[in-house]
């Protein structure tokens, strides 16, 4: 569990595709983390897309009291480019800190999936609890920030129930997942600096595929709060709440600005 809450935290800190992205939006967000009610540490997300191209830059970290629970630091950024119907990431790294393990990833991928992986300390044998990691595991993902673009065809409202379904297949370099969605409700939400206007809940569950241990605990789904990128149609997590045994974490912006076109589609909130 403490792994799944530093994964989610950099996907904060992470479907088919509009291709009528404006010429450079930016998006520049702090998140806090919280336990209990107890803020407990922080994220960034930095988030570039310049015509067909876009990047992004992450960081969270868990500090305080709650470190004897859900202790984690991590960095990560990645690159690619947009498809017509999905983004496709082409580099990927990661400085993974936490007290399970302390690893640093860069990987490679191109529209098939995953063409080199260096990852240290290297992968050790395959060990009977742990369900392995094969050359199909690598095929077909993205990384877990790319994971974090839900990205909405069409000229309707982006914030539609359609928007909260399906599965992303991730892999972040020790561990294949699903994260599966499903649509619960829509919201209003509003961070101390930026973005205000209406949310869409999504449950999400990720499921293991491999990497993981084989007498893992299931994992109950958490709900993520999507809100669009002004300009575009692509949707980002502005919060999410997951639940633990001593609680639930919550991730909340507190900071959500977007710079770049400044007409927004139909249904989406202001900046």
């Amino acid at each position: 569990m403490r792994m799944i809450v530093c994964i989610v935290a950099i996907w904060f800190a992470s479907l088919p595709l509009c291709t009528h992205v404006l010429a450079q939006t930016k998006l520049n967000a702090r998140y806090s983390i919280s336990l209990l009610g107890l803020t407990v540490g922080q994220g960034t997300w930095d988030i570039e897309i310049n015509g067909d191209e876009y990047s992004e830059k992450a960081h969270s970290r868990i500090s305080g009291m709650a470190t004897t629970l859900i202790n984690g630091e991590i960095s990560a950024s990645t690159l690619g480019t947009l498809a017509k119907d999905r983004a496709l990431p082409a580099l990927f790294e990661a400085d993974v800190k936490t007290d399970v393990e302390i690893d640093k990833i860069r990987m490679e991928l191109d529209a098939a999936g995953v063409t080199d992986l260096v990852v240290d300390p290297p992968f050790l044998p395959a060990k009977k609890e742990r369900v392995p990691i094969t050359d199909t595991h690598r095929k077909g993902v993205v990384d877990p920030l790319s994971a974090g673009l839900v990205i909405v065809t069409g000229s309707d409202d982006p914030l539609k129930p359609q928007s909260c379904q399906g599965r992303i297949p991730v892999f972040d370099g020790r561990r294949r997942f699903d994260v599966s969605l499903n649509f619960m409700r829509v919201d209003t939400v509003k961070a101390e600096s930026g973005y205000q206007g209406p949310g869409i809940v999504c449950s999400a569950r990720l499921v293991p595929i491999a990497g993981h241990r084989i007498d893992s605990a299931s994992l109950h789904a958490m709900e993520v709060t999507l809100v669009p990128l002004t300009g575009t149609r692509i949707l980002v997590p502005f919060k999410a709440s997951i639940p633990t045994l001593v609680g639930a974490v919550a991730i909340t912006a507190d900071r959500f600005t977007v710079s770049g076109p400044i007409k927004p589609p139909a249904g989406t909130g202001s900046r």
